[in-house]
């Protein structure tokens, strides 16, 4: 048998010391972690463990830094801590259907690796901030049913609602694909104002919710300019007036939901928006035609060409034909 020398220890005392300075959480990420101020109902998390890329809910990089954050539906109490932003690499973060509370911290749009910021099912408040364009690479953004929105503050443009504003902001975050705002900016107006997405906002928006929101007014135009929209959400809101056939020119829209809201007259047809399900248009007691089972009185020759005649010219004022 060869004997036994010290330095036969050596290479595995390497290896290990390198596989665990690889998996070891970073010390700052970790006091970060800590620093939250996150008050749970039982059980607690398992943030038992020195090293907090065990921890229940994170995950880290090769190097040990913290990159995803995924605690939904914890019983999470308390506020949005400022220390995320300490997190310099994180790119997930979903604290959602948890009991957080107030608004999002600024210090959240320095963290400019994130990719996905999904806060649904709280309590948080406040508006969104125009710092949130620094997060360039986000691409989804899930804030439905909090209470965003309240009272305007003194902007320069004191005309804004809230949900104006949040329009003009977000339109210029480029990697958004998913933006859910369901159930936030209760009773306002629907922004009317065609030039609230320029010719490169929202280039890359895949699913638009702002169901629940209780919006009034009509369909705003600035929503045919999205010819990268496949998903549309607009139920539960006090939307009037008649279904307008440049809805059907979204070329890459297969799911519409405009049930429960005040539309009245035919659905356009010889369009896909009849490949649409019933339950999509119900609860507007005026809307008929196909998929609706109730047939639209009959229309005259006339009035149906000046209607298209109508939108044709709006589509050619605003440069589409």
């Amino acid at each position: 048998m060869p004997d036994f020398k010290p330095r036969d220890l050596l290479f595995p005392l390497v290896i290990f010391t390198l596989f665990y300075a690889y998996q070891a959480c970073n010390q700052m990420d970790r006091n970060s972690l800590l620093s939250l101020p996150f008050k749970t109902s039982s059980p607690p998390l398992n943030w038992s463990s020195i090293d907090c890329c065990q921890w229940e809910g994170i995950s880290c990089d090769h190097k040990g830094q913290v990159k995803h954050i995924w605690l939904p539906s914890k019983g999470l109490r308390g506020s949005i801590s400022p220390f995320l932003a300490n997190l310099t690499h994180l790119s997930h973060l979903n604290l959602s259907h948890n009991s957080l509370s107030g608004p999002l911290p600024l210090d959240i749009y320095s963290a400019t690796r994130l990719q996905e910021i999904s806060l649904p099912s709280n309590n948080l408040s406040g508006l969104i901030s125009e710092d949130i364009v620094n997060l360039t690479r986000l691409a989804k953004l899930e804030l439905y049913r909090n209470n965003i929105g309240g009272k305007l503050p003194q902007y320069r443009d004191s005309k804004l609602t809230n949900i104006t504003k949040a329009i003009k902001i977000l339109m210029h975050c480029k990697a958004l694909k998913v933006l859910f705002l369901t159930s936030n900016f209760l009773q306002e107006a629907m922004p009317t104002d065609d030039s609230i997405v320029g010719s490169s906002g929202f280039a890359n928006l895949r699913l638009l919710s702002l169901s629940d929101c209780q919006l009034t007014g009509q369909f705003p135009f600035w929503l045919s300019k999205l010819k990268n929209l496949e998903v549309l959400f607009l139920e539960a809101n006090r939307i009037t007036g008649s279904i307008p056939g440049w809805l059907s020119t979204l070329p890459k829209l297969f799911i519409l939901s405009i049930a429960n809201n005040k539309l009245h007259g035919p659905i356009p047809s010889g369009t896909q928006l009849q490949s649409f399900d019933a339950s999509d248009y119900e609860g507007n007691p005026g809307l008929c035609g196909p998929p609706l089972p109730n047939q639209c009185p009959h229309i005259t020759g006339n009035k149906g060409d000046k209607d298209i005649h109508d939108e044709e010219k709006d589509m050619q004022s605003h440069g589409f034909i």
